[in-house]
């Protein structure tokens, strides 16, 4: 079963590619894997997530050079079932917080304002109505902790969304290490 297809329209390919690498730049630190992804026809919304998370996942092998290529495969991939399904202003705050913090350390980065704007320009990637998934159950509060997770990857901390509207599917994850 494939979630990738043709190309989405919002933004642009080369516009969408250039957010990814500001994100990148802004946060310092760690890795991430930020893609956008068409959506094949006739899934549903919790189909398409598991999907993304099956093994291997859309997102498997383009982690950091350095790591193996099952690194975001955990020994038990999760399913969405493991996962919190939030709103859009919950996915803001959970890329806010993961654009200006490490994950291990909790050490401040990107200025609060300008994650913000990254963070929106994340969601606004994705059409109305968009359901959205983190791991973490704390993030996803006001103010946003880092709390207990459900791990995709192998790394010792990670985090992120998975969007899906009726067209694409993004995902935007961070992994640190200590």
């Amino acid at each position: 079963m494939s979630v990738v297809g043709g190309r989405s329209e919002r933004p642009g390919a080369w516009a969408f590619a250039e957010l990814a690498r500001t994100a990148a730049r802004e946060r310092r630190w760690g890795d991430h894997a930020i893609h956008r992804l068409a959506r094949a026809p006739g899934l549903s919304d919790t189909a398409v997530v598991d999907a993304v998370l099956a093994d291997p996942p859309p997102v498997a092998g383009r982690a950091h050079p350095d790591w193996p290529a099952d690194f975001l495969t955990p020994p038990d991939a999760p399913t969405i079932d493991q996962l919190e399904e939030i709103d859009a202003e919950a996915a803001r705050r959970v890329l806010g917080y993961l654009l200006t913090h490490d994950l291990a350390y909790s050490v401040a980065a990107a200025p609060p304002d300008r994650a913000g704007e990254l963070a929106a320009a994340f969601i606004s990637t994705l059409r109305t109505p968009t359901r959205w998934w983190t791991n973490n159950d704390g993030l996803s509060r006001t103010p946003p902790r880092l709390t207990g997770w459900t791990p995709l990857t192998r790394a010792t901390f990670d985090s992120g969304v998975i969007g899906v509207d009726d067209r694409s599917v993004l995902i935007v994850w961070f992994m640190d290490e200590d």
